[in-house]
């Protein structure tokens, strides 16, 4: 098997290996990050991921941390928004188009 590429995925938060077996059918895989919490360590669940999946080499190291810090920044996004919508029911991160 070889790793393809990496997906990310934003609701559920997660990362998808799409990777091409011996056969040269391409399947893809999910690695679900459900337990991010303000207080992750992004460095050991990268080690957690890496140890645990085979796809996953040491070399690919890098591209995985930029993947999880996105979807780490989008979680905090999220919890912060709904936060201000539950006091400020008016408050909105909307884009005003001129």
């Amino acid at each position: 098997m070889k790793l393809k590429r990496f997906l990310l995925r934003y609701y559920p938060s997660g990362i998808v290996l799409e990777f091409c077996r011996k056969s040269g059918d391409i399947e893809t895989k999910s690695i679900d990050l459900l337990n991010l919490t303000p207080d992750t360590d992004i460095d050991v669940l990268i080690d957690q991921i890496i140890a645990e999946e085979p796809l996953i080499t040491e070399n690919k190291r890098p591209t995985l941390q930029k993947l999880i810090q996105v979807s780490y920044i989008e979680f905090l996004f999220a919890l912060v928004y709904n936060s201000y919508r539950a006091t400020y029911p008016w408050f909105s991160f909307g884009l005003r188009i001129l």
